[in-house]
């Protein structure tokens, strides 16, 4: 019988049963109605083992590593909402007792998910990711199996790479990660639609990146040297001045400027710019020291042999080298 490990992603689910029961205060059916949604997505995918993982939001958690890459990470995010507040400890309870579910903090759950993907890989002969969000999307050679529309589909190589580059282009305004201006999901799909491999796809975002920023700089030189030039002649402290004194003047003052529009635009030039936007978005693939991988979870709801089974060492997981660096496999410069 071939094994095979779904990983959820259980953030999302979180919102989804609160939601349902966001005027209701009956809590044994919260957790009826979570164990339910759980055992549906095993039972259905076939999986011999499982495990999930959630953002803890314990008081003293370790923060997201990603706000010290981007103070301004997720700062647009509205306050959580007072039903996921009221029910998300009784749904963190029946996590972690039932379903052995880990609360992980000082990054996403998604990338949890990403890690313990990775490192399952060639113990199981499929690996499903059960989730909603678009990000999880990002990991190659798994089925994606997306709850909430009961789709599900395989993720090669080329797609992941392709779900990520059109996320480096336009970002994610739901984190307030801001990629290139005026770059939306079908123009990024686009620009990308002609590549056939994965150093096309990385060659044409790094491409996207370097020409934004000539065509900003291009732009910002014309506007502002004529803006600096009627400044100039206008301030009474430059009376007298001769006419190349003041031209010396106005390129000096509008190259003051430049830098600081071409700061807001992109910090430290396209290259310093594109590797803060890939690590924004890209999710971990090696668990950092401070996260060790848990053991699968034998499902009891599928039948299982006796390779299946708990005390089988393959699934014994080794430990998890410290991460040097955020990604190997997709690294662009």
């Amino acid at each position: 019988m071939s094994k095979k490990l779904v990983i959820f992603d259980a953030d999302s689910m979180i919102f989804t049963v609160a939601w349902k029961f966001r005027d209701k205060n009956v809590k044994a059916m919260v957790t009826m109605t979570l164990n339910k949604f759980i055992s549906d997505v095993i039972t259905n995918s076939g999986a011999t083992h499982y495990m999930g993982f959630f953002g803890s939001k314990k008081d003293g958690s370790k923060p997201n590593f990603r706000f010290a890459l981007d103070p301004n990470y997720k700062l647009n995010r509205p306050e959580t909402p007072e039903w996921v507040v009221k029910w998300r400890p009784i749904l963190f309870e029946a996590m972690e007792n039932k379903w052995n579910f880990v609360g992980v903090d000082g990054m996403e759950a998604d990338d949890a998910c990403s890690i313990a993907a990775r490192h399952y890989k060639d113990q199981f002969d499929e690996i499903i990711i059960a989730a909603c969000d678009k990000d999880l999307q990002q990991i190659p050679n798994v089925t994606f199996y997306n709850y909430q529309k009961h789709d599900k589909h395989l993720i090669n190589a080329f797609d992941a790479a392709m779900n990520l580059s059109v996320q480096i282009l336009m970002g994610d305004s739901t984190d307030n990660i801001k990629g290139l201006d005026g770059i939306g999901p079908k123009k990024a799909v686009k620009v990308l639609s002609e590549c056939t491999t994965i150093a096309q796809l990385k060659w044409t975002v790094a491409r996207m990146y370097a020409n934004q920023e000539a065509e900003l700089r291009t732009k910002a030189e014309s506007g502002l040297l004529k803006e600096v030039m009627a400044e100039i002649n206008t301030d009474p402290a430059n009376v007298g001045l001769t006419d190349k004194q003041l031209e010396r003047l106005a390129r000096i003052t509008a190259k003051k400027r430049l830098e600081n529009v071409m700061f807001d635009a992109m910090p430290g030039g396209w290259k310093k710019y594109l590797r803060t936007q890939m690590a924004l978005l890209t999710l971990l693939t090696e668990a950092p020291d401070w996260f060790i991988v848990p053991e699968p979870t034998v499902s009891k709801l599928v039948a299982t042999t006796s390779q299946d089974s708990a005390s089988d060492d393959s699934l014994i997981p080794t430990t998890a080298k410290p991460v040097s660096k955020l990604v190997d496999d997709f690294l662009y410069l």
